[in-house]
């Protein structure tokens, strides 16, 4: 749903599933769906919710003995999202950093999640005027996208957007 656009929808199937893992008691997939929920405000510009979903994730996935590993980049790279969208990019590149420091020793170099930290990382640098620090990174992060996932999918196309968008207009 997110993919094409339908965040409301999206938030209604998330929010019933919080509901259902809530009597449950299965934190770790709350965790999970919460992130998810976070994707459909976020979409909807509803930002500081986002933001208390990715806190209320965070403590489902501290009480779970089994959370996996990732789930904390998850959270991270959310929490970098929304912090972008609330305008506030030294937190917002620093939710960035933390998320790419734990897939760095989680996954491997083309995990889309580390894919999309480094992105939301050079967005937060753009947004703080840091220019050429941002040209740099939007570059491979463009190119590790297409090295990793090809020219059609969506992470490759938001990073030549991204990197299109950052590129000097000449005249």
């Amino acid at each position: 749903m997110h993919g094409q656009g339908r965040h409301e929808e999206a938030e209604q199937v998330a929010r019933d599933a919080v509901a259902d893992l809530t009597r449950l008691g299965l934190d770790r997939f709350r965790g999970t769906v919460r992130l998810n929920l976070a994707r459909s405000l976020r979409g909807q510009r509803r930002f500081e919710e986002a933001l208390a979903q990715v806190a209320a994730a965070r403590a489902d996935f501290a009480r779970e003995r089994d959370a996996e590993p990732g789930d904390d980049s998850a959270a991270a790279t959310g929490a970098a999202a929304a912090l972008l969208g609330l305008g506030r990019p030294a937190e917002a590149e620093a939710a960035a950093v933390e998320a790419l420091d734990i897939c760095r020793a989680v996954f491997g170099p083309a995990h889309h999640r580390r894919l999309e930290a480094g992105h939301l990382h050079a967005l937060a640098v753009a947004a703080q005027g840091r220019d050429t620090e941002a040209a740099g990174l939007l570059a491979a992060n463009h190119e590790a996208w297409l090295a990793a996932f090809g020219a059609g999918h969506p992470g490759t196309e938001a990073a030549a957007a991204a990197l299109s968008a950052a590129a000097p207009t000449g005249g």
